[in-house]
This record gives structure tokens, sequence and C-alpha cells, in this order.
């Protein structure tokens, strides 16, 4: 992929999700010179990992944690401002993005438990009122 100044990935989630970490996969036999990255407005250096080749870490991670970002649930992740090592082609090989996270369960409100009890309660209401007349 060629990075220009405008350049942007967006990932649609399929769910709402607390992301922990995002890795970069450059293809196979290629390095990467990717260092940084804004991930939902907020930017976030890369620590490089795998494979070496030609003296560099081929994949590069974004760690999450500890960033504005860390506990915040999203189904939608737009990555942009592309940082690129000094003297490098502004260029990435890119094979697989993986997200890592936590999927947010869903927990009632208050209210939903509200109407949950007072339906209850009338149901029970009209079946002693229901007894009550068959007797």
């Amino acid at each position: 992929l060629f990075f220009g100044n405008s350049a942007s990935i967006t990932l649609f989630l399929d769910d709402d999700y607390y992301v922990d970490d995002i890795s970069f996969f450059s293809a196979l036999g290629k390095s990467s010179s990717l260092q940084s990255a804004t991930i939902n407005g907020e930017a976030i250096s890369s620590s490089p990992f795998g494979q070496i080749v030609f003296g560099n870490p081929q994949d590069d991670l974004f760690d999450l944690s500890g960033t504005a970002l860390e506990n915040v649930a999203i189904n939608q992740i737009t990555l942009s401002d592309f940082g690129f090592a000094p003297f490098t082609p502004k260029t990435f090989t890119l094979s697989e993005i993986q997200v890592t996270g936590t999927l947010v369960s869903a927990i009632p409100e208050p209210s939903t438990y509200a109407l949950m009890l007072g339906g209850l309660g009338l149901v029970g209401f009209m079946a002693v009122r229901r007894r009550r007349k068959l007797v």
C-alpha cells in the first residue's frame, strides 16, 4: 500500500468491542517502516515484532493500553496519519490486519428492569384476580 498524506483505512467491526491491540502483518519477506498511526483520533506509536527481514521486524503492533481508547467500546476503527521511519519509502506491504479485543456484553438499563418487574406485577395481579372470580 502506498500512503500519501491523506491516506486512511477504516475497519468496520461486527459488534462493539473493547479493543486491546491492532496488529499489522506485512507480506512475507517484506520489512516494515510503519512507526505510528492515528487510531480514532488518538496518535499511537507501534512496536515492531515478528520475523526479521533485512535487519528489521516485518510486523507492527499498536497496543491501545494506557491510551484514551483503552476502555472505550468501539465498532469502527479509523487509521490515519501514518508515520514512517526516516529515509524509508512511504509504503507498506499489508497482508493482514488483526484486531484483538473483548466483546462488549449487553447490560440492561435500570429502566428495563423496572418495566420487567412492573409487567410481572401486573401478570401476578391478574392471576390473583382471576382466581378470586373462579371461587
